[in-house]
């Protein structure tokens, strides 16, 4: 079993753990509420703790593991690519682009990689596995949370729309601005000696002031869209537990049905809300993707005319 497998495994492991430690919880309390003698399976539930605390530990611990072996990889295959290419053929890149790729543009894709997709992935699984348990307890409660979850990815489309071209302009003024840092770096001692290099400080500054205003407009989207996520997350839950107290209070469900629900409505919506967060980090590492493909997938195209000169030269 590799890596990943065995990630997955301990993180659902850990998931129905923490469903069991509930229901055994709420079992307890409602037979306490009705005053009838039940006895707490303290050795399995006890068991249960433990596994879901190590399966939190171990998930971060190889979290970790994948996004470093993931990194190395992702770099050494795009130096390779590099150092592969002949230099015409880099010519689309400026340098300072080439180092922010292969620097932060990595690690935003590779963070899409060993987050976003395994976290969607198990919001999926954990909203239909949650949904069975409580459809035992309400059909009615447990539609309402399953038709509750999906405005979280829907809201999550919708800002999508705009956040993509948001990102994109963030990007171009990223790399405009590192191009521009480089070149005048480079090239100080010409600016110094033609007194030219004052204009050039005017122009870093317009170019970091498009930046400054490029990233307040991600960060307005990001805030936008967490506000929306966290509304649909903590007024779905309150939803469920209402539904939950009315449902007692009328005698449709027992005491220990009504405190699942209470207990598990948060659940419900917690891994689609942490799939919220991890797509602000997707869309800087999708935007970054594009460009890692687009580099990593390049052909190389040789100048057989260049070559067959060079080969008669010697």
């Amino acid at each position: 079993m590799d890596i990943y497998s065995t990630y997955c495994v301990i993180a659902v492991g850990g998931f129905f753990s923490g469903i069991y430690i509930t229901l055994s919880i709420a079992k307890e309390l409602g037979f306490w509420y009705l005053g009838t003698a039940w006895h707490f399976p303290y050795l399995t539930v006890g068991i249960a703790v433990v596994i879901r605390l190590g399966s939190h530990f171990l998930a971060g611990r190889m979290r970790f593991a994948i996004t470093r072996d993931m990194e190395h990889e992702v770099r050494e295959m795009a130096l390779k690519k590099i150092f592969s290419l002949p230099g015409y053929e880099l010519k689309e890149f400026a340098p300072s682009e080439l180092i922010q790729l292969i620097g932060e543009g990595v690690d935003q894709m590779v963070l899409y990689n060993s987050m976003y997709i395994p976290q969607l992935v198990y919001s999926i699984v954990a909203a239909l596995t949650l949904f069975f348990v409580i459809k035992e307890i309400s059909i009615t409660i447990s539609l309402v949370l399953l038709i509750s979850v999906p405005l979280i990815p829907m809201s999550i489309m919708f800002v999508a729309k705009f956040a993509k071209k948001t990102l994109k302009k963030y990007w171009m003024s990223y790399s405009v601005l590192g191009r521009g840092f480089l070149e005048n770096l480079l090239g100080l001692t010409t600016l110094k000696l033609y007194g030219a290099d004052s204009e050039r400080q005017r122009i870093m500054n317009n170019q970091a002031e498009d930046f400054r205003i490029a990233t307040m407009e991600v960060l307005s989207m990001q805030l936008n869209s967490i506000t929306l996520m966290d509304l649909i997350a903590f007024g779905g839950a309150a939803l469920g537990m209402i539904l939950a107290i009315i449902f007692a209070s009328r005698g449709s469900i027992s005491p220990a049905g009504a405190l699942t629900v209470i207990l598990l409505s948060a659940e419900f919506f917690i891994p689609m809300r942490l799939l919220g967060s991890f797509f602000h980090i997707s869309m800087n590492g999708l935007a970054a993707g594009h460009k890692l493909m687009n580099l990593l997938y390049k052909k190389v195209t040789r100048d057989w005319i260049l070559w067959i000169v060079r080969c008669l030269c010697l």
